[in-house]
């Protein structure tokens, strides 16, 4: 099979993060080729996908995909990761739910596999997640109380998200927008990926 990654997953601080994955899928007998996805980062080249590539050559586009790409894989390192994504800002949560919105009005099946090493592996083990941004947000409101750390300020006017806030997101952003949830570790990740867009 030919897996279409997003090219942003390619370079910076993406690329470390998943080169683990992409050897793994290159043993599995993939090839990889970075393609600008207007959602996800991971899709199956198909036939009509194909044609699209060498129609378009080296101006390819997000938008020229669109229509063609009928499941898509968007992949989240850590819980905390899709935390940030739906929770910490407005415009973070925008920007994927536009993601997600764009895939269901094309007929595209959007899965969004999550990574953690806490053993979680459904929306709603997200109840035994526990938020370290918002320990320590709570923490130093404590010590400020007491008198202490006075010097350590906190970040944001509003405590991060907590597990109950975001399954329920989580949740909600299913029902919306069709948007599937794979929890799973780390080591399981490449083939959860290759699993879902149908290797």
């Amino acid at each position: 099979m030919i897996i279409g990654v997003d090219r942003n997953q390619l370079t910076g601080s993406h690329k470390k993060s998943n080169e683990v994955n992409h050897r793994r899928m290159m043993a599995m007998g993939h090839e990889i080729m970075p393609l600008p996805l207007p959602y996800g980062d991971y899709i199956q080249v198909t036939p009509t996908i194909h044609e699209t590539i060498i129609r378009r050559g080296d101006k390819i586009k997000k938008m020229d995909l669109v229509n063609d790409i009928k499941i898509a894989v968007d992949r989240k390192n850590s819980i905390d990761e899709i935390c940030g994504n739906l929770c910490s800002t407005q415009r973070e949560h925008e920007r994927f739910r536009e993601e997600a919105i764009t895939a269901q009005k094309a007929g595209c099946v959007f899965y969004v596999v999550v990574e953690n090493t806490e053993g979680i592996k459904s929306v709603h083990d997200i109840l035994k997640w526990s938020n370290p941004r918002l320990h320590r947000y709570n923490k130093i409101n404590y010590m400020h109380k007491l008198g202490k750390w006075q010097n350590v300020k906190n970040s944001g006017q509003r405590p991060p998200c907590d597990n109950i806030r975001l399954m329920k997101t989580m949740m909600t952003m299913s029902a919306k927008y069709g948007i599937k949830w794979v929890l799973c570790s780390p080591y399981e990740s490449a083939e959860k990926i290759v699993e879902l867009l149908g290797g």
